[in-house]
């Protein structure tokens, strides 16, 4: 991606360097098994965009996938706090535990 400097006086920048992109378990090399997950705040989803997940500041917990089953639709997590995650919102980096 070339650089806000290289771009022609007055323009902006269309594509940002980070795009979200929904990750189907489902499919093999989704990366999802044994990632780091961060938690967003329990939001209302229609006021969320891209945008807005992107620029979200405020992490509330971080889980680690264990494991996943796709025929059952489970995903085993370890996470230090308890509490339901269903419906929340996560963001998985590049960070990536191996054994």
């Amino acid at each position: 991606m070339a650089p806000s400097s290289a771009l022609p006086i007055g323009a902006s920048r269309v594509i940002s360097e980070m795009q979200p992109v929904l990750v189907d378990p489902t499919q093999s090399g989704s990366g999802l098994l044994n990632s780091v997950l961060a938690l967003l705040p329990p939001k209302d989803e229609k006021q969320l965009d891209d945008t807005a997940i992107l620029e979200s500041d405020v992490v509330v917990d971080y889980i680690h996938s264990t494991a996943i089953d796709i025929k059952a639709k489970q995903m085993t997590v370890l996470s230090p706090a308890p509490g339901a995650l269903q419906g929340r919102i996560a963001i998985m980096g590049t960070l990536e535990w191996q054994e």
